[in-house]
């Protein structure tokens, strides 16, 4: 028995019947251009880096190839570096009268260091990439999409119930979270 090499993605419908066969079998390669757009769209990073996410971002040239070594390196291993695991937690209180007392009225942030978010930010491209071109997501999904946000997503659910009024039949909405 032989072993054989993964098939690239199929661009293939996905129907509601069946799961999908489109499968996301590798990441591409990252190279130096793609890392230094990615690295200046970083405008913050974690207290403890060494150094200043806008150092790092004037000095991209000299640093992205290193940086894309290590991120090619870690996508065709599929590990993560172990040292850029760490993140500072930082609360910021939801509320300016909530009970800074009351650990329920915080929210947790988590600061990643530059590097990790460089990382982070080049598989969220790649994934998102795989799933717009193989039309994965629901049309309707608005949250964490380009050009989507809860904006859109209440215009669309305002039109639904204003089409369904229209045409004379009930409409009911139910919000669970938006």
């Amino acid at each position: 028995m032989t072993a054989s090499a993964p098939r690239p993605p199929t661009a293939t419908t996905n129907t509601t019947d069946s799961p999908p066969t489109n499968l996301l079998l590798s990441w591409t390669p990252v190279n130096n251009n793609n890392t230094i757009k990615i690295m200046n769209t970083i405008h913050s990073g974690s207290p403890s880096d060494p150094c200043p996410h806008h150092i790092l971002n004037k000095a991209s040239s000299v640093i992205a190839p290193q940086l894309q070594k290590i991120i090619n390196s870690s996508f065709k291993s599929a590990t993560f570096p172990e040292c850029w695991k760490h993140a500072e937690i930082n609360t910021l209180l939801k509320k300016p009268k909530a009970d800074p007392n009351d650990l329920k009225n915080f929210w947790p942030i988590s600061l990643l260091s530059f590097p990790a978010k460089v990382i982070e930010k080049t598989i969220n491209r790649q994934l998102t990439h795989f799933l717009e071109e193989n039309r994965t997501l629901d049309p309707s999904q608005s949250g964490f999409r380009r050009n989507h946000s809860s904006k859109t997503a209440l215009i669309a659910a305002t039109d639904d119930i204003r089409t369904t009024l229209d045409s004379g039949e009930t409409a009911a909405l139910i919000l669970l979270d938006l």
